[in-house]
């Protein structure tokens, strides 16, 4: 024990979050308990609210309160003294009444005592309450009883409310003040109804129900479902304690227990004369519940709102589902829209759901997204207060959803980062990219929060002053989220929405996309429900009070924001007057029609603030100009007092309950409290009361609080906090800049405004951007083209594109002129231009766009030809000049050239880049291509910048076009492809990776590869929302994939999405490329449309399409090459017309696979119109066109093109054909079929084997055509070509009929339509397990039989190949069967043997019976019934023999069955044969394929084999390691890396030769693929004696074990450095780790292992260093 102060600490009684209570007793004896808080440092709040504690129970002097004796500051901290009644936490002891109780019939406290607690708890709350204090948290914990003197007393103030009421919002639970089990249910912030003093009431019920039944009323350790209980469910009522209490206790315990504060008790003393009655027991019938109150309360009740609430509650329930749904809530101000929209948090409880709110503010429209960032930034806040745990859930969610874009969400809700961590920079983009992105990125976000199991309702008030942004935004929310689980519900003043306003635009267009939308109109209230509302309020009948109900209505019109105004101010002046006898309200009728109120609620809120302080007024009117929503801090710095005075200065308002808090920090503001950093923040009651504060000055005197709210705002932001409260600093001061006269002032604010215009501008909120860059315009002085020259020019050019991003192109046309007339610097002309190229592209004006550009390089001294001629001369100069850069040669020492710096060559890139694209969109390909390589020299000599990858890229075309140089061409697009992932720019990777898979790669890598790139491509453009790249990768995808012979319905789903984004994103002209180079050619061959050689049906026109695009002659490129390609496969009359217009395709998309694919169905076209008119007299101009094209086939084939090689083939078979050279042209069939299938062609092979089938044909061998037509059949199927399929059925029908009409016999008149049903099953089964299967199913179908089984003769003896019993169809056993066994466990073999003897059928209708078989094996085992076997004859034996049995009744088989299933079983036995000879077929090419393949495989292994360890290579190596980087980038893991090498390697070279050199290293390999754990590791030799492992989703420790157990596995192999002092090799091993989420970097993990491991080195080798890959 130790002494404080003048006291003795007894003993601890308590220790909670907040403080520690211990009993003490004072020198004289006294006892007491004295109080501490329990952070050994509190904060400022802790502190304000332990003294306000002291403060509150101080000023409530009751006995039944506790009493602070002194509050003392004591070696550094607060110490606060309390008289000790004596007693003990009623809590614990109703714990040790509840355990000593003998039944739970029996209450858990006696009457007595419960009765005595209850009345002296009723007394203290009344007189807290009279204090005008609601004490918030009433539970047993904090009630003390003295048993000894029957003392009760209520402690614990620490939460207590000193205002009439308070409106909470939604908190997060875990950071609600109060005891959850005990709270009211609007103080859960969940019931859209306000705190006031009856919640004390509903706490009161709750311990009452505790006292008595032992347990709380509801019990449950989730809190969530804690809340909905007290929210909608009742307490369990028939416990047995409860079920015999007096008088009518339970009915009073019920009362208090209402969930709706207006049916609980209205007062403590009507309360106590319940309880009274009850404990003298007066009889039941004679006790009345009591009211009393006088207090003058407007109930909350909703009136007249019943549909209303029904309609907003089914749309919940419906999006709750998982169908998102718009509900708008029209009305006038102040007529119940939010209170309507906030009765939907109740159901939210129930669903686990988000309810977040925005409101819009009338005198703050230039703040983009204002509202929907104030929304989430509340859900932010209720995140934060989660475990850990979930914390971390909902960020790993959200960085999966939003990738490398989470940054982008953050600098929109900066309080993000708290739950996300840090993020990368946002990645550069011009304006429209960056707002696309958005556009795509905030419903990502949305969608995260709005799932299954997790609705969302999302809520934003007052959309008639809604910013442009924010509508867009709230568009795409509702287009993109369609199958989301939210609600979103906008609520507007439709007297002040015009049919012209942007929202009922909005409106409009979401119906027009049949967005699920529906409107709420809340009509004023009419005067019966007014009646309801005044009969409610003064406690009268509503037939008596209607002379006040009519004054009432004609005044406030039945508006209930103003009825309860009104209401109030009667009150308030004396008009209304309680009377105690009939616990109601009198009125002074002649009174109030004399005092001539206004009907004008604005008026009569004035006049509410007319009455308060005249600093007060003041205060509110700085509020006012503030906004809707308020700080405290502001307002003590615009007055320079103190929060705490400023607040007391508030504090009538708040009391009068025109202003509320947002939270419960408003308690807690203490004289110490920092003016800056207070965290208070109040709301306005209502916009009509802001409206009237507003108003309280005139207009000079807002225009001066306006400036002065804005200056203090800007000198008390610290500089590294002013982007988050840039646009509120800038809308004060940009609304009071009337008032500045200082010519800096005025400069700074312009300032300020452009940075507010680029924040606004990266939101992608045009309309504010040019707000603020005009505003910035207009305060700059006369001549500030001179004098703030730089200013002047960041402003005028971000005016002009905000005005054309905002379709405003005649505004920023007529500032281009402006700036480059008035500014000097080439380089700021060209930014000028850049801008102005983009605008011109933007509206598809490329030769405007072109020509501006011209202009822009001449500025920079690059002048371009006009001229073709000149052009091309210029090309060829530059090309041969890039030929002797250092670089040219040598591509991967370009990868590692410096940054382009000299900003003259950056602008010239820019520039370059611009030109190029719109010369090759403009179909310009002299332009296109001399910008190309102009920009490759630039690279080369200048350093790399962001476009250098894409002049590499484009610069590997050139080689291969004009050099032949593939090899040289594709390792200049593997460079480029390499810089551009080096590179942050996510522009120049699209484009690179688009053009290097494109234009390159496939060349000599497989066209699949390609697909591969593309996919990068169009994730990194949606990355940044290029949704012009997007549909341009996706219409090369498409196209490509059409080649590749991709399965046409899957790829059709594919495309439609793809076409969905493209239109949703305003890229209908490339959707409508896309359909026609890609969709109409799909339909067509999967014989979707109405004819083969025409694309038109209801959908698509070619003749529109043409003459709307026909101009461009990349749309035509595009369209034709389908065309080309179906003509040829269709065989339209048009297809030699189309072929000869291939050119077009060839010098537009030239490097494309389409020009392999064009060129190869051309020469096909041509060569079958030689092969129908061989004596046409243009023959030899054709011979020479299809030589032409064959030789370009050839090349390509030979570089390697495995799109090529089958085409070449197949052609050569053609030109075989034509010639009549039979024999040749089979053999190249067959070698172009069997390419095409090892590449993975099914169209190809489809072609081929039809092509192959028609020259058969021709040649009168229709059997052999017909396998191969048929095989075409088959193959186009796979591909899902559907049309080409009718279109071979129709052609060579009578082939495939005689096909399929071999080997069907005639039948009898037994059973003629069963026996050809089933011969026609059987004939038309490919592949004997397929006939047994479909035989054995037949024939036992048709005997009646349950058991059926089918033996075969084989090499001379009899073998099971197909059983059909209670365990299913078994096929292919081959079981041999010893017909001279004992027994057998399938069949009587006595039976058996008499059959193949005989030959003879044998039926038994009861085998077990009298029967010559009754005594086999197999029958008395079995014991079956009716028994058929008869024999198959078949070439003049017996080469099967049927079984049945029926196991369920006996005589079942007849004869007439015999007859049937022997002339089936003949059938079937020719099928066996032709199955037979079909799987022996199958099976040699099987083997030859299976041959081909594994020469495939093994080059395919040799290429990325390393050949002396057998380990992967390093090529194999980069490949794996570049896949699982993006694979770890994609979904958020760890990815390890190890470089590793045997130490003193060449020593022991040097010592024992490299033959054993090579010896160690194959052991050291063995060892390291031995130590992997998982089939995803790979380990590979990096070089010599250099070893790398990539390690998949491997953490830091596992991968340190790895490496760990990786060096001892080498040490413990013990090969010897001879003469080295017997040390055995060792291996050292360096670790690079790049941890998760992050952008896994390939590069950066090999340098960073590379850098570990000669760490390792230096620290003396045989050891293990580990480093990770720092966060960018």
């Amino acid at each position: 024990m130790r002494s404080l102060f003048d006291h003795e600490i007894i003993k601890q009684l308590h220790s909670g979050g907040r403080s520690r209570v211990y009993r003490a007793r004072a020198a004289d004896g006294t006892a007491l308990i004295v109080k501490k808080p329990n952070l050994q440092f509190p904060s400022f709040q802790q502190l304000a609210q332990f003294k306000r504690e002291y403060a509150i129970a101080r000023r409530c002097r009751h006995p039944g309160v506790v009493h602070p004796l002194a509050l003392q500051l004591h070696g550094g901290c607060w110490t606060m003294i309390v008289e000790d009644c004596g007693g003990q936490a009623l809590d614990q002891v109703l714990r040790a009444q509840v355990a000593a109780r003998r039944t739970l019939s029996q209450p858990a406290l006696a009457l007595d005592d419960f009765f005595d607690i209850a009345l002296q708890l009723c007394a203290a709350l009344e007189a807290v309450h009279h204090q005008g204090v609601i004490h918030k948290d009433i539970n047993p914990a904090n009630l003390v009883w003295n048993d000894e003197r029957r003392l009760l007393q209520l402690i614990d103030f620490g939460i207590a409310c000193e205002l009439p009421y308070e409106s909470h919002g939604i908190a997060n639970l875990q950071t609600l003040e109060g005891t959850l089990r005990y709270m009211a249910p609007e103080q859960t912030g969940r019931m859209n109804r306000r705190v006031d003093w009856r919640a004390d009431f509903y706490a009161l019920g709750a311990t009452f129900y505790e006292l008595l039944a032992g347990q709380a009323p509801f019990e449950t350790r989730d809190e969530m479902e804690l809340v909905h209980c007290h929210i909608a469910r009742s307490p369990d009522w028939s416990h047995p304690a409860l079920a015999n209490l007096p008088g009518q206790l339970l009915p009073i315990i019920q009362r208090l227990l209402e969930k709706n504060a207006d049916q609980r008790y209205q007062s403590l003393q009507g309360l106590r004369s319940d309880l009274e009655a009850c404990r003298a027991q007066k009889p039941a019938q004679a006790l009345k519940l009591s009211d009393h109150n006088g207090r003058f309360l407007v109930p909350q009740t909703l009136h007249g709102r019943e549909d209303a609430i029904a309609a907003l509650l089914a749309a919940f329930e419906r999006s709750a589902a998982g169908r998102c749904e718009m509900l708008l809530v029209a009305g006038h101000s102040g007529i119940g829209k939010s209170a309507v929209v906030n009765e939907v948090q109740k159901p939210i409880i129930a669903r686990r759901g988000c309810f977040l709110s925005g409101k819009f503010d009338q005198l703050q429209r230039d703040v983009p997204y204002a509202s929907l960032i104030q929304a989430f930034q509340e859900l932010v806040r209720q995140l934060l207060g989660q475990p850990e745990e979930t914390l971390h859930q909902w960020s790993a969610k959200l960085h999966e959803a939003l990738g490398s874009g989470i940054g982008m969400l953050v600098e929109l809700i900066p309080q993000l980062a708290l739950i996300v961590g840090p993020t990368d920079a946002v990645p550069a983009s011009d304006p429209a990219q960056a707002q696309l992105r958005l556009d795509r990125l905030f419903p990502r976000f949305v969608e995260v929060f709005a799932c299954a199991g997790h609705p969302l309702v999302l809520f934003l008030d007052d959309l008639q002053w809604a910013d442009a942004a924010t509508l867009r935004m709230i568009e795409l929310l509702m287009v993109s989220c369609d199958k989301s689980c939210m609600l979103f519900i906008g609520a507007y003043r439709d007297n002040e929405v015009s049919v012209a306003h942007p929202l009922i635009a909005l409106r409009d267009k979401l119906l027009a996309r049949e967005v699920r939308l529906s409107t709420l109109l809340l009509n004023a209230l009419t005067e019966p429900q007014v009646a309801q509302m005044v009969s409610a309020t003064v406690r009268v009948a509503a037939h008596d009070c209607a002379p006040l109900t009519s004054i009432c209505y004609r005044k406030t019109a039945g508006n209930p924001f103003f009825l309860n105004q009104f209401l109030a101010s009667l009150n308030e002046t004396g008009h209304l007057r309680y009377r105690a006898e009939g616990d109601c309200w009198d009125w002074d009728l002649p009174a109030i029609q004399q005092a001539k109120y206004t009907d004008n609620v604005v008026e009569v809120l004035l006049e509410k603030i007319r009455r308060l302080p005249a600093v007060t007024q003041h205060l509110l009117q700085l509020a006012a100009s503030c906004g809707n929503r308020f700080t405290l801090d502001t307002l003590a710095l615009a007055i320079d007092r103190a929060p705490r005075k400023t607040q007391q200065d508030l504090w009538s308002a708040l009391r009068a309950g025109l202003i509320q808090p947002l939270d419960e920090r408003y308690k807690y503001v203490s004289g110490d409290s920092d003016a800056a950093n207070s965290g208070v923040a109040y709301r306005f009651l209502h916009d009509r009361v802001q409206q009237a504060a507003y108003l309280v000055a005139d207009d000079a005197t807002r225009v001066a609080n306006h400036l002065l709210i804005g200056r203090l705002l800007l000198r008390h932001t610290a500089p590294q906090h002013q982007d988050v409260t840039l646009f509120e600093i800038v809308e004060q001061l940009n609304a009071g800049r009337a008032l500045i006269k200082d010519a800096d002032e005025r400069v700074q604010l312009a300032t300020l405004n452009l940075q507010a215009g680029v924040k606004a501008r990266r939101s992608a909120a045009f309309q504010s951007t040019l707000e603020h860059m005009s505003i910035g315009l207009e305060l700059l002085p006369a001549q500030a083209w001179k004098v703030h020259a730089c200013l002047w020019v960041d402003l005028q050019l971000g005016a002009a594109e905000a005005a054309y991003l905002c379709g405003q192109f005649d505004a920023a046309e007529a500032i281009y002129p402006l700036v480059r007339a008035r500014t000097l610097s080439p380089l700021q002309q060209v930014r000028c231009i850049t801008i102005q190229a983009h605008q011109y592209q933007l509206q598809g004006r490329l030769l405007d766009a072109i020509a501006v550009q011209r202009d822009g390089l001449a500025l920079l001294h690059i002048d371009i030809p006009h001229e073709v001629a000149q052009m091309k001369v210029r090309f060829s100069d530059i090309l041969a000049d890039i030929g002797q850069q250092p670089g040219a040669h040598a591509p991967d020492t370009l990868l590692a050239a410096d940054d382009m710096c000299e900003p003259d060559a950056v602008a010239a890139m820019q520039m370059m880049q611009g030109l190029w694209m719109a010369s090759y969109y403009a179909g310009q390909q002299d332009l296109s291509a001399l910008m190309v390589v102009s920009m490759t020299r630039l690279s080369m000599q200048r350093g790399n910048s962001d476009f250098s990858a894409v002049a590499y890229v484009g610069y590997a075309l050139m080689l291969v076009l004009y050099h032949g140089d593939v090899a040289r061409g594709y390792a200049f697009g593997a460079m480029a492809m390499a810089l551009a992932r080096c590179r942050a720019n996510l522009q120049t990777r699209t484009l690179t990776g688009l053009m290097f898979g494109a234009l390159s790669n496939h060349w000599t890598q497989p066209l699949r590869s390609s697909d591969a790139l593309y996919e990068e491509a169009f994730g990194w453009a949606l990355e940044i929302a290029d949704f012009v790249q997007v549909g341009v990768v996706a219409a090369v995808r498409a196209t490509d994939r059409i080649i590749l012979g991709d399965y046409l319905p899957h790829l059709m789903h594919d495309i439609e999405h793809d076409l969905a984004l493209m239109r949703a994103n305003g890229q209908q002209a490339m959707a409508d490329c896309c359909v026609a180079a890609a969709v109409q050619p799909v339909k067509c061959l999967m014989g979707l449309l109405p004819r083969h050689d025409s694309y038109d049906d209801g959908a698509f026109s070619e003749a529109r399409f043409l003459d709307q695009y026909g101009g461009s002659q990349l749309y035509r490129a595009y369209f034709l090459q389908g065309k080309i390609r179906n003509a040829y496969l269709f065989d339209s009359a048009d297809a030699e017309l189309l072929a000869g217009q291939l050119g077009i395709v060839t010098q537009i998309m030239r490097g494309q696979a389409k020009v392999a694919e064009c060129s190869f169905y051309a020469a096909l076209i041509l060569v079958r119109a030689l092969r129908r008119d061989p004596a046409r007299p243009d023959a030899g101009d054709v011979l020479a066109v299809i030589g032409t094209l064959q030789a370009s086939l050839t090349k390509w084939a030979t570089q390697g093109s495995d799109n090529s090689h089958a085409k070449h083939l197949l052609v050569m078979a053609e030109m075989a054909r034509y010639r009549e050279d039979l024999q040749l042209a089979t053999r190249l069939y067959q070698q172009g079929i069997d390419a095409a299938g090892l590449a993975g062609y099914v169209n190809v092979q489809a072609l081929g084997n039809e092509l192959c089938g028609e020259c058969w044909s021709d040649q009168g061998h229709a059997r052999v055509a017909g396998v191969f037509i048929r095989d075409a059949i088959a193959h186009y199927g796979q591909w899902g070509a559907q049309g080409k399929v009718t279109q071979l059925r129709a052609r060579h029908g009578a082939l495939l009929s005689r096909m399929e009409d071999r080997g069907t016999h005639g039948s009898s008149a037994l059973d003629l339509v069963s026996l050809l049903k089933a011969s026609q099953i059987l004939s038309n089964e490919v592949g004997l397990r397929n006939v047994l299967t479909r035989l054995i199913s037949i024939v036992c179908e048709n005997a009646g039989a349950q058991v059926a089984r089918l033996l075969l003769l084989s090499e001379g003896s009899y073998q099971l190949e197909a059983n059909i019993d209670d365990d299913g169809i078994t096929v292919l056993q081959a079981r041999p069967l010893d017909l001279n066994a004992a027994s057998d466990p399938q069949f009587p073999l006595s039976l058996l043997r008499y059959v193949i003897r005989t030959g003879a059928e044998v039926i038994e209708d009861s085998i077990t019976g009298v029967s010559r078989f009754a005594a086999d094996p197999y029958v008395q085992l079995q014991q079956p019934r009716a028994v058929m076997c008869l024999p198959i004859r078949h070439g003049g034996q017996t080469g099967g023999i049927l079984y049945f049995e029926n196991r369920l009744a006996e005589a079942s088989f007849t004869q007439e069955r015999v007859e049937f299933l022997r002339m089936l079983g003949a059938q079937a036995m020719i099928s066996i044969s032709s199955a037979r000879l079909h799987d022996s077929l199958e099976r040699r090419v099987a083997e030859r394929t299976e041959q081909l393949e594994d020469a495939n495989r093994k080059l395919a292994t040799l290429s990325i084999t390393d050949g002396l360890t057998g380990l992967a290579n390093r090529r194999h190596f980069d490949d794996v390691l570049r896949a699982e980087c993006a694979r770890a980038t994609r979904v958020g893991q760890p990815l390890a890396v190890i470089m590793l090498d045997v130490d003193y390697f060449k020593r022991f070279n040097d010592r024992h030769g490299h033959q054993a050199g090579d010896a160690c290293l194959i052991r050291v390999a063995q060892a390291l693929a031995a130590g992997m754990r998982r089939a995803g590791d790979l380990t590979a030799r990096y070089g010599g004696e250099e070893f790398s492992i990539v390690l998949p989703n491997t953490g830091a420790d596992e991968a340190r074990q790895t490496g760990e157990a990786l060096r001892r596995a080498i040490e413990d192999l013990g090969i010897c450095h001879e003469g080295a002092d017997g040390q055995p090799v060792t291996i050292s091993v360096g670790i690079a780790i790049q941890p998760p989420p992050g952008a896994a970097d390939p590069d950066a993990l090999l340098r960073l292992a590379d850098a570990a491991l000669y760490q390792a080195k230096d620290a003396g080798r045989n050891c293990v260093v580990l480093r990770i890959l720092p966060a960018a």
